[in-house]
């Protein structure tokens, strides 16, 4: 293997001469494959390989115990995040919430610069990969690169992707990050960390900071005018200096204050493009996209992330909630030795829109158009229409848009990727 690729220093490990404690037995080494891709190989002999899949060194990992709630492998993951936490955050009010909602079937697997392999959660993104390797490598957080190109740091990673972080002299994170609807931080380790960071600056900085998030997000949907004392008394606070506290940290995510100041304004009454379906959100349960379950949970598998259209299979794990997977996937394959398998198919998904008219103001160049019109692409969003207006006198340009959106955290997310191009000055949903 090592004569065909080139092998990753210190990531070579001889089981066989040292086998495992548990009896496991095989060669691991990662090389730099075709297409600079980073693999991992494991060698063995035909009866290691049984003795790693059926043996005693296996059957605690895949042993069915409908007794027990939490398997062992699951108990040391709960060990390992208290230890590290305890060490490095000094409150973490979540704490019970991660344990208890992040352990699941699934794992992800990245490289590091150096062939190193990290393991995190489904759907976690460039920021959570920089606060899994280091604190300090997350505050500085600038930029990353996935597999040799520059990407955002809200994109989702998958197994096998090579991560590198860009990192700034100053640990400074930035406050967008605990947005949720950015989609910025999907782990509570992460977030977690950043609270810390914040919370140890000047309370009155963080009120100052709070309150210009939610004006911005107001102004985004053309809210100019708002009861701030409604609002405070509808999301339970006492002062509107302690809610915008609390937005600054993310302890209240800043969507669920719009939802309600849009709500107070009754603007959906009188302009049914703020409605985005938020009466009937909690009118019942969504329909379920995926059949053949039965009266079965289920959750898309974050590995291989199905979508309608592709091949699945579902897996079954102790808790009989059925985890959705490609049908080519490893984790998939693997769980096919252990009678674990269910065949499914996709039903229709019937999802509402509304139309909603948005005013982009931005300094004229090449490429604008093209680049706004990418964004809606990229979150599967129709446009309806477009108009522009130019004023060459100062070199700018008003794009009007009406596009469909089926949720409000969906509007406010384009919006802010859109503000977030070259040359564009403001991004947000237009009254007239």
């Amino acid at each position: 293997m090592h004569n065909i690729w080139r092998n990753i220093p210190y990531e070579f490990d001889d089981y066989i001469a040292n086998p495992k404690e548990n009896g496991y037995k095989s060669l691991h080494t990662a090389v730099i494959g075709p297409h600079g891709k980073v693999l991992e190989v494991q060698i063995r002999t035909k009866d290691q390989h049984e003795e790693a899949e059926y043996g005693v060194c296996s059957h605690w990992q895949y042993k069915d115990v409908k007794n027990e709630s939490k398997s062992y492998e699951e108990r040391i993951e709960w060990l390992r995040k208290i230890l590290d936490w305890q060490d490095e955050l000094e409150d973490v009010p979540e704490l019970a919430k991660e344990l208890l909602t992040n352990v699941n079937l699934d794992r992800i697997y990245m490289f590091t610069p150096d062939g190193h392999v990290v393991d995190m959660t489904p759907g976690a993104t460039p920021v959570d990969f920089a606060y899994r390797v280091h604190t300090e490598v997350g505050h500085k957080c600038r930029g990353a690169k996935l597999n040799g190109r520059v990407v955002p740091l809200n994109t989702t990673l998958k197994s096998g992707d090579r991560v590198e972080i860009i990192v700034g002299d100053e640990a400074e994170p930035r406050r967008e990050w605990l947005h949720e609807h950015l989609g910025y931080v999907t782990t509570t380790r992460a977030k977690a960390k950043i609270q810390t960071w914040f919370g140890r600056r000047e309370k009155q900085k963080n009120i100052d900071a709070g309150k210009k998030i939610l004006l911005d997000e107001l102004s985004h949907l053309g809210i100019e005018q708002l009861d701030f004392s409604e609002l405070v008394q509808r999301v339970q606070f006492d002062t509107s200096s302690d809610l915008f506290y609390a937005i600054a940290l993310g302890e209240v995510d800043v969507v669920d204050a719009i939802e309600i100041a849009a709500e107070i304004t009754e603007l959906e009454e009188k302009d049914s493009q703020l409605n985005l379906g938020l009466n009937d959100q909690d009118s019942g349960p969504s329909e379920v996209l995926v059949s053949g379950l039965g009266d079965l949970d289920y959750v898309i598998s974050g590995c291989c992330k199905p979508v309608p259209g592709d091949s699945i299979v579902g897996v079954i794990d102790d808790d009989n909630t059925v985890h959705v997977h490609l049908q080519d996937c490893l984790q998939a394959l693997k769980a096919d030795v252990y009678g674990r398998i269910m065949r499914l198919d996709w039903e229709a998904e019937v999802t509402s829109t509304f139309p909603v008219n948005i005013e982009v103001r931005a300094y004229d160049r090449a490429g604008l158009l093209y680049d706004i019109t990418g964004i809606f692409m990229q979150e599967t969003t129709n446009v309806l229409s477009i108009q522009m207006a130019t004023d060459k006198r100062n070199n700018q340009v008003t794009l009007k848009m009406q596009i469909e959106v089926a949720k409000l955290t969906k509007l406010l997310h384009m919006l802010e990727m859109i503000e977030q191009l070259a040359n564009v000055i403001t991004a947000r949903r237009s009254i007239s």
